[in-house]
C-alpha cells in the first residue's frame, strides 16, 4: 500500500513525497527488500497520487522493490515559492531534500536492505542523477544510477530550462561560470577519478 510522508527539508521547510511498499512486504524485517528512489523531471513538476504509463513507481514496487519519491525544491503545487525556489539553484536545495529524504527514509524503514538500493531519472531527474554520480561526498550509498535523458551541459540548454538562471536573465548575457557549475558534465569530469559508481540498468538481483 503507498504511504505519504512528510520531512523537515532544506531551509527546516517541510517537503512530501509517497512511498510503495513491495508486494509481500512484512513489517520488522529488517533489511529485507531493496529499494528504489525516483526522482522526477521538470523541474517544475511533482510526484503526484495518480497513475501513468510513464514512470509508473506501481510497476517498481510490484517487482519488489520499496519505491520511493518525493517532490524536492522546485516542485509544483505546494506554492509557487517553493517551485521558483530552484531557479539558479539546481545543485542546491533541491539536493539537501533529496539527501534529507533519503536519510528520513532509511531511519523510518529498517526493513530497506541499504546495500540493495538504486536511484533513477529522468529529465531533470536524470540531471540529479549525473549531479549525484559526480559528488561521492553526499554518500547516498546507491549501489546503480539510471539516469534517463538526464541533462549534462546547461550550455546546451535554451528557454525550456531558464529556471538555471535568473528571469532577469534571459535577455541578457548567460553567466558562464554560473552554467558551468550547473553542469553536471562539468563535476563528472572534474571528479572522474572520485565518482566510482557506474550509472546503469537497474538489475534483477539488487
Amino acid at each position: 500500500p503507498g504511504e505519504e510522508i512528510w520531512f523537515a527539508g532544506a531551509q527546516d521547510i517541510q517537503v512530501h513525497g509517497f512511498v510503495l511498499k513491495p508486494k509481500g512486504w512484512v513489517e520488522g524485517k529488517k533489511k529485507k527488500y531493496p529499494a528504489v528512489f525516483l526522482i522526477h523531471g521538470g523541474p517544475q513538476g511533482a510526484w503526484e497520487d495518480s497513475w501513468s504509463t510513464r514512470w509508473n513507481p506501481n510497476v517498481f514496487s510490484q517487482q519488489g522493490y520499496f519505491t520511493v519519491f518525493i517532490n524536492p525544491t522546485g516542485s509544483t503545487t505546494y506554492g509557487q515559492n517553493f517551485t521558483d525556489a530552484i531557479t539558479e539553484d539546481w545543485g542546491g536545495k533541491p539536493f539537501v531534500d533529496l539527501q534529507l529524504g533519503w536519510k528520513y527514509i532509511l531511519d523510518t524503514y529498517p526493513e530497506i536492505d541499504p546495500q540493495r538500493t538504486a536511484a533513477a531519472g529522468a529529465s531533470w531527474g536524470g540531471f540529479a542523477i549525473n549531479w549525484i554520480q559526480g559528488h561521492p561526498e553526499y554518500d547516498f550509498g546507491f549501489k546503480a544510477l539510471v539516469c534517463h535523458d538526464g541533462v549534462r551541459n546547461a550550455f546546451g540548454l535554451t528557454f525550456p530550462f531558464l529556471s538555471i538562471i535568473s528571469r532577469s536573465s534571459i535577455h541578457t548575457t548567460m553567466d558562464s561560470q554560473r552554467m558551468n557549475c550547473t553542469s553536471s558534465i562539468t563535476i563528472l569530469v572534474d571528479h572522474r577519478g572520485r565518482a566510482r559508481r557506474q550509472t546503469s540498468s537497474i538489475r534483477p538481483d539488487l
